[in-house]
């Protein structure tokens, strides 16, 4: 922006300078200071949207996992405690449902032999070697049987021996790193939801960005 001003020296010879106006200068720094901060503004509120969906859905999965966890210590704890029948006095168990179980050495050591004996029919039940894979691997004695009482008699006495219904064996031998791997990838997607959200965020919203205040 200028201002003509026409100008006739002694000599005659016509001459057109440019005077500036401080003001509409002014006015031009301010203007784009303006539509810069308004940039900046609309990237400032896209990046908080980002953090707060990334927080949301982080804490969401984070709560799955942590959910995950807890509900199946809960059921696993229930139902492995209300899966072992460990011999009485006389060694003695009472099965309450028909299906597989495992005789297994909860004080470690060699797995002895044992014989199980129906007390209805004063039958054996057969017996068949059952090693679950881990470091050390876990040896039991596999055997099926129906409701009713049984006669348990291992070599050395029955001490440590514990039947198991088979599907909670595995408990036996990884205890709850199972249930935690299941929940791992929930609380891993969370985490890093969380932060990369967070990093996002300053990305597209760098404070760097923020145009000055003009003088």
């Amino acid at each position: 922006m200028g201002i003509l001003d026409d100008q006739t020296p002694a000599a005659g010879a016509h001459t057109v300078d440019f005077h500036f106006d401080d003001a509409v200068e002014r006015e031009a720094v301010q203007r784009r200071y303006r539509e810069a901060f308004a940039r900046f503004a609309k990237r400032r509120r896209i990046a908080f949207l980002v953090r707060v969906a990334t927080t949301v859905l982080a804490v969401g999965l984070i709560a799955m996992g942590v959910a995950l966890v807890a509900s199946s210590f809960t059921t696993i704890a229930n139902e492995y405690l209300a899966t072992r029948h460990v011999p009485g006095a006389d060694g003695s168990i009472s099965i309450a449902t028909d299906g597989s179980y495992a005789l297994a050495q909860t004080e470690g050591g060699d797995l002895p032999a044992c014989s199980v004996v129906s007390a209805d029919t004063g039958l054996p039940v057969d017996l068949e070697g059952w090693t679950l894979d881990g470091d050390p691997p876990l040896s039991t004695w596999r055997f099926d049987a129906t409701t009713g009482r049984y006669q348990v008699t291992c070599e050395g006495g029955n001490d440590g021996m514990v039947a198991y219904a088979a599907d909670s064996v595995h408990m036996l031998q990884h205890g709850y790193l199972g249930i935690v791997l299941q929940a791992l990838p929930f609380l891993l997607i969370g985490v890093g939801l969380f932060w990369g959200g967070k990093v996002a965020a300053r990305r597209i919203c760098p404070e760097s960005m923020r145009p000055m205040i003009p003088s």
